[in-house]
């Protein structure tokens, strides 16, 4: 009687604990040596060992392990010029960070730069001092911007400034310091100085963005493997017609991050599992997205950084600068 006649004639489980003491691993590499995998493969994953039989192909073709649990268990990715493709809203993406008690922390901020919505990171922020805030970094050729501004809305007035009464002259304006300059627009000129104002809570707000920007997606595309790591893919969704009961198809973007990279890893790391949650951890979460955040709690933790209280002063400048003649 052959192999095959045996492990029929017994039944799977009842061989392999007579013949392999439950040692699945040790039967499956028989099968394999005998080149009779194929036949029973399926039968054992009937049986529970889905697990078992991937970590053994792993070993020889990870590639199959992937393209076999992709293709099974994560509806929500997609292979597309030889790439997987993870279909998730961008603002989910947050859910990879880490949170605090509150649902806060890294994720909270994260939540904030991902999000369609954009919602702002401070109400207002005030000039402490005039001149070191804003003044004193201004290129020549916003510095002369700001004091035609200045000479303009004090044209021809006379005004007590630096201790001296004197007529405005654009001349007077021109030859001021910054310390001048900025007593003058403190003291005398409220439409300059409500316009610098609300330049620099724009510039502070850009610069603390454009910092929290980078370190979301610097953790992103850590964690992805890859610089660019999302794009935007046109498709066809289903809508109601307006006003009406009738079906139509209308054109939209659906949002997708790369997951080749890191798909290996994740893979090979639930299999290590040998069935965390169930004898088949890869058909518990619904599809790559959710298995994709406990697997980061689990294994490599929730992606987070350093959040700081206010941005760098230099990247306040360069926003100063760079938006001043939308305000002045």
């Amino acid at each position: 009687m052959d192999i095959l006649s045996i492990i029929q004639d017994i039944g799977l489980e009842n061989f392999i604990k007579n013949y392999f003491t439950n040692k699945v691993d040790l039967f499956i590499d028989f099968l394999d040596k005998k080149n009779l995998l194929g036949e029973f493969q399926q039968e054992l994953i009937d049986e529970g060992y889905f697990v078992d039989v991937m970590k053994h192909h792993y070993q020889n073709d990870p590639q199959y392990v992937i393209d076999t649990i992709v293709e099974q268990y994560f509806g929500d990715v997609t292979y597309d010029n030889n790439r997987f493709w993870l279909s998730m809203s961008r603002e989910d993406l947050s859910h990879l960070f880490e949170a605090d008690r509150w649902g806060s922390g890294a994720m909270g901020i994260a939540r904030k730069i991902l999000s369609s919505e954009y919602d702002s990171f401070f109400d207002y922020v005030e000039i402490y001092n005039l001149e070191d805030d804003v003044i004193s970094g201004l290129n020549p050729d916003n510095l002369n911007i700001l004091k035609e501004a200045v000479y303009k809305e004090l044209e021809g007035q006379e005004i007590e400034n630096d201790g001296e009464t004197d007529i405005i002259t654009l001349e007077k304006v021109m030859n001021m310091g910054d310390k001048n300059l900025s007593e003058l627009i403190k003291n005398h000129a409220p439409d300059v100085y409500g316009n610098l104002s609300s330049l620099y809570n724009s510039s502070y707000e850009a610069a603390y963005e454009e910092e929290v920007y980078n370190d979301v997606m610097n953790e992103l595309k850590s964690l992805f493997g890859t610089e660019n790591f999302s794009r935007e893919v046109p498709y066809k969704r289903k809508t109601l017609k307006s006003g009406t009961t009738d079906i139509i198809e209308v054109d939209d973007y659906k949002f997708q991050v790369d997951v080749t990279n890191i798909l290996p890893t994740l893979i090979i790391d639930v299999l290590n599992w040998g069935g965390y949650n169930s004898d088949n951890d890869f058909e518990y979460y619904g599809g790559l997205e959710g298995l994709l955040k406990f697997w980061l709690s689990e294994e490599k933790g929730r992606l987070s950084f350093t959040i700081s209280d206010y941005p760098d002063f230099r990247l306040v400048e360069k926003y100063i600068n760079e938006m001043f003649k939308d305000y002045i």
